[in-house]
């Protein structure tokens, strides 16, 4: 398998693709809590329409905690 790359927030990461295909065994997604959590749960949504998935797209019931 081919180690790759992408930047986030200064760091570089690096992540390694599965060597199958497995977006037909996602049923669902939960969106953990975090600061605007309505809309990262409406982008998360919009993303798998635009690739026309049929994915269900909670939100935890979890509060967010800034500590």
């Amino acid at each position: 398998m081919k180690q790759e790359y992408f930047y986030r927030n200064g760091l570089i990461v690096p992540y390694v693709s599965p060597p199958i295909d497995i977006i037909p065994c996602i049923k669902r997604i939960i969106i953990g809590p975090s600061p605007r959590i309505e809309d990262r749960a409406k982008s998360v949504r919009s993303l798998l329409k635009s690739h026309k998935l049929n994915v269900k797209v909670d939100v935890s019931e979890i509060p967010y905690d800034k500590g």
